[in-house]
This record gives structure tokens, C-alpha cells and sequence, in this order.
């Protein structure tokens, strides 16, 4: 067991409204309940400025170290380094932080996930609609964050490669958020009734 002592860590979630932080979150407080950290935690709200003031306040706080799961990469690094002169250690979450900027970053390589998904996805669709089924594929997603186009990038050469008569529809914009991408999904269906991958 690593000895805690009386640590304060502060974290930053990219936004709250979404479930994947949700149960980050949710995750997050059982580890450090059972380390016996004391968590800060605070919704970045998928803001920039919201995210720069949290890592302001959580210096001004003298928390014993951040996780920041920032949106801007290249407006995270003066927060990061802030941090980083006043003592704070910062590692950097999903989203990799801006050149400039050293700190540690945890994340997945998130076009190489994606690339077995859409493998895996244009093999699942062959299954189900037939070896010569001609795949529509459309994706809805959040060019503001790279990470979120990576995943993008990865999931469609995956598709490609696999099947390599497989046509890109269309890409939108879902804004990052759940109710925006319903409506960009539905908008998309309307305009492109072919498709049949999303």
C-alpha cells in the first residue's frame, strides 16, 4: 500500500456530462477512498477557460498534485506549467497536452484502438448483411479535440482496409456533447438515407 499520508489531489475531468467521465469519476473516488487521498474534483465543462481557472484554483488550494483531462492542448501548457513552479506535479489525461509543456501523459494510442474497432466492425457487417453488402459509412464526431479525430482517422482506415470498397459518406461535427451528436446523427441520416455504418 502506498503511504498517502495526507495528500490532496485535484482532478480535472474533461466534462461531467458525459458518461465515460462519469465513471472515471466514479472510479476515481473508490481509489482514493481506499488510499485515504483527499479528491478535488472539478467539471472542466469541455471549456478551456473553465479548465484554466480550475488549475488556478486548485494552486491556490496547494493540492499535492493534478490530473487534467484538458480539451485545448496548446492552451493547457502556461495552466501546466503554473502548476508546475508553484510545486504541483501534473500529469495529463486522454488528451495529451500542448508542445511545450513537460509532464507525463496516461492515454491509449487512440487511432490504433480504433483501427481494430473498424476491422472488427466492416467483418461484423459482412456477417450480418453479406460479402457483397456495399458499406455507407458516416461517423459523427468532435474535430476540437484530436484525440476524438484520431479515433475518427483510426476506426475508417480500419473500415477501409478491411473492406476496401467501403465508401465514406459523410463526416460531422456531433460538437462534443450528447444532445448536439443526436442531432448531427439525425440530420445525417436525413441527408444521406444510404447510410448504413455510423
Amino acid at each position: 500500500m502506498i503511504d498517502t499520508g495526507d495528500l490532496t489531489l485535484g482532478v480535472i475531468y474533461l466534462t461531467l456530462e458525459h458518461p465515460y467521465y462519469q465513471a472515471h469519476s466514479g472510479h476515481t473516488q473508490r481509489y482514493a477512498e481506499e488510499l485515504g487521498l483527499t479528491l478535488v474534483e472539478i467539471d472542466g465543462k469541455a471549456d478551456a477557460a473553465v479548465m484554466a481557472s480550475a488549475m488556478e484554483d486548485l494552486i491556490a488550494q496547494g493540492v499535492d498534485g493534478i490530473i487534467f483531462c484538458l480539451i485545448d492542448p496548446a492552451a493547457a501548457v502556461p495552466s501546466i506549467e503554473e502548476a508546475q513552479a508553484a510545486g504541483i506535479p501534473v500529469v495529463t489525461f486522454a488528451i495529451r497536452h500542448g508542445e511545450g509543456a513537460q509532464a507525463p501523459f496516461v492515454g491509449i494510442p487512440e487511432s490504433v484502438a480504433t483501427e481494430v474497432a473498424g476491422r472488427a466492425a466492416a467483418k461484423r457487417f459482412h456477417e450480418t448483411f453479406g460479402a457483397d453488402a456495399e458499406a455507407k459509412v458516416a461517423t459523427v464526431e468532435c474535430p476540437a479535440i484530436q484525440a476524438v479525430v484520431d479515433r475518427a482517422d483510426g476506426f475508417i482506415k480500419g473500415f477501409t482496409e478491411e473492406d476496401p470498397n467501403a465508401e465514406v459518406v459523410a463526416r460531422v461535427d456531433g460538437e462534443c456533447m450528447r444532445d448536439a451528436s443526436l442531432a448531427a446523427s439525425e440530420d445525417l441520416l436525413l441527408a444521406h438515407p444510404e447510410v448504413n455504418v455510423i
